[in-house]
C-alpha cells in the first residue's frame, strides 16, 4: 500500500503544479485583454475551469490499477472462496442477453470482473453498459443509455424454468428498458399493493411466477432496494438471479484530490461486499457468518 500511496502523491503533486501552471496562463491573459480593453471575467473562467475540472477529475491509469488489484483481491479473499478479478474483462453479453431486458442493443461494454463463492454458492459481478436503440418518428436509430452500473448473477437454489422480470419503477425516467418485444411476456399483477406499486414485473410463466414471487420473497425484495438508491433490474433466470443496479458510475474509482482515497475506496468495496452477502443470504436463505464452505 505505501508504493500506491506514494505513485498518487507523485501524480497528485504534479497535477497540483499544472493547476497552479493554468492559473498563472489566466492571469497573464486576463491581463492582455485587460489592457486591450477586451477583459472579461467570463472569458478567463471559461478558458481556466475546464481544465482546471479536467486535471482534478481526470483518472490516473496506473494508480487506480495499482489500487483496484490490491484492494479488491484482498478484502473479497476476507469473505469469499475461488476469488478472481479481471479488471479488463467483465460479464459477456450473452449472460445479459438471457434476461431478455435489453432489446436491439446498440452497443455492450463491461470490465471489473469479479468471481467467488460464498457458502458455495457462486457469483459473478461486473461493470456493464448497455445502450439501445429505440425508435423515434424522424431517427429510427436514436439509441440511449440503457444500462450503466453493477450487475451481479449468483446462483438460485430454486428452479426456475422461464424467465422473471423485476424493473424498479421509482427511477422509470433514469433509463429506457423493456422486456424483449420479440419474446412473448404477461405483465403480472399481484395483490402485494407495495410491490405492485414499486416494480413492472413480466413473465413468460405466470404460474411459475406467482410461485416463486411468494409474500415473504417479496417483502425480502423491498427491503432490499429500500437500501439501494438506484433503480434495479431484477431477473430469475436459468436458475440463477440477475441483480443489476443502474447507478451510472463505474465501481472502485478513486480520485486522487480526495480526503485518503484509498480508505474511500476500500469502504465501497466492503460495502459491495456486504450487498452480496445479503443479496445471496436473502434468496437463498443461507445465513450470514463466516464462509467456511
Amino acid at each position: 500500500m505505501e508504493e500506491i500511496i506514494n505513485i498518487r502523491n507523485k501524480i497528485k503533486k504534479k497535477r497540483i503544479m499544472l493547476i497552479i501552471l493554468t492559473i498563472i496562463i489566466d492571469i497573464i491573459i486576463a491581463i492582455i485583454l485587460y489592457y486591450k480593453g477586451y477583459f472579461s471575467i467570463n472569458t478567463t473562467l471559461i478558458i481556466s475551469v475546464p481544465i482546471i475540472l479536467f486535471i482534478i477529475y481526470k483518472k490516473d491509469e496506473e494508480y487506480s490499477k495499482k489500487l483496484k488489484d490490491y484492494l479488491v483481491k484482498k478484502e473479497f479473499e476476507k469473505y469469499f472462496n475461488n476469488i478472481k478479478y479481471n479488471q479488463e474483462f467483465g460479464l459477456g453479453i450473452g449472460d445479459i442477453n438471457q434476461t431478455d431486458f435489453f432489446y436491439r442493443i446498440e452497443s455492450f461494454d463491461s470490465c471489473d470482473f469479479i468471481s467467488g463463492k460464498y457458502k458455495n454458492i457462486k457469483f459473478e459481478q461486473s461493470y456493464i453498459k448497455v445502450k439501445t436503440y429505440y425508435s423515434e418518428p424522424n431517427d429510427p436509430t436514436s439509441s440511449v443509455t440503457a444500462f450503466d452500473g453493477k450487475w451481479i448473477i449468483f446462483d438460485y437454489n430454486k428452479p426456475v424454468k422461464d424467465n422473471i422480470l423485476l424493473e424498479y419503477k421509482i427511477f422509470k425516467n433514469s433509463s429506457y428498458s423493456s422486456p424483449n418485444n420479440s419474446i412473448e411476456y404477461t405483465k403480472i399483477n399481484i395483490d402485494n399493493k407495495e410491490f405492485k406499486d414499486s416494480f413492472s414485473i413480466y413473465a413468460k410463466n405466470p404460474v411459475e411466477a406467482f410461485s416463486i414471487l411468494t409474500p415473504e420473497l417479496m417483502e425480502k425484495i423491498l427491503k432490499i432496494q429500500s437500501k439501494i438508491p438506484y433503480k434495479t433490474f431484477i431477473c430469475f433466470s436459468n436458475n440463477k438471479i440477475h441483480f443489476g443496479i443502474h447507478s451510472n458510475k463505474k465501481s472502485f474509482e478513486p480520485n486522487i484530490f480526495d480526503n485518503n482515497p484509498e480508505e474511500k475506496i476500500e469502504n465501497e468495496i466492503n460495502n459491495n461486499i456486504k450487498l452480496i452477502i445479503m443479496l445471496i443470504s436473502s434468496f437463498n436463505e443461507v445465513k450470514n457468518g463466516d464462509n467456511n464452505e
